[in-house]
């Protein structure tokens, strides 16, 4: 939990299969999503079309960008 946060305050807003790749060689992806779900009222889940496809992006919430955001659903949309 303490790298994905300090991972997300370094790089603020993060593609998820970037920090998944980057966690990769200290953690396993299951470990790192077990603790974006422990997390989960700290960071938020934002779907952006990249082209054709959507991507997650996680970002931290703090009180600089709480004001604009909303909880969002960490499942991609149609799933």
């Amino acid at each position: 939990e303490k790298w994905l946060r300090d991972y997300l305050e370094k790089f603020n807003e993060s593609l998820v299969s970037e920090v998944l790749k980057t966690g990769a060689m200290e953690f396993s992806e299951r470990t790192i999503r077990q603790a974006r779900h422990n997390l989960d009222l700290d960071i938020y889940t934002v779907w952006k079309q990249t082209g054709p496809t959507k991507q997650a992006h996680w970002g931290l919430r703090s009180e600089e960008n709480l004001w604009g955001l909303i909880k969002l659903s960490t499942k991609a949309p149609g799933d």
